[in-house]
């Protein structure tokens, strides 16, 4: 487990790793997994065979299982879902002819 994380009451944690700076709200379930740096889990977050990569949020009571969340990414709050990639989605910097 990294530096200066911070994993809250009753959180489960099996054969995963976890990075720095990252935030675990209650009665997690991590198995399996890796979360990189500066993720935010809420409460009730069940991450199974995923990979969580840094600065990344799930919100409250998501579910997800053999999952790839990139950089950045927001994945809402009940989401339930397996074999799934999350993109981070920001401002785009070019319009359509490329300018």
């Amino acid at each position: 487990m990294g530096d200066d994380t911070v994993l809250g009451e009753k959180v489960q944690l099996k054969h995963s790793t976890v990075g720095m700076n990252v935030r675990v709200g209650a009665r997690c379930k991590i198995n399996n997994s890796v979360l990189l740096g500066r993720v935010i889990l809420g409460d009730h977050c069940v991450v199974q065979n995923s990979v969580v990569s840094a600065g990344a949020t799930l919100h409250e009571r998501c579910n997800l299982n053999e999952c790839q969340v990139a950089a950045g990414a927001v994945v809402p709050a009940n989401t339930v879902a397996r074999q799934e990639v999350f993109l981070a989605i920001g401002p785009c910097s070019e319009t359509i002819d490329g300018t």
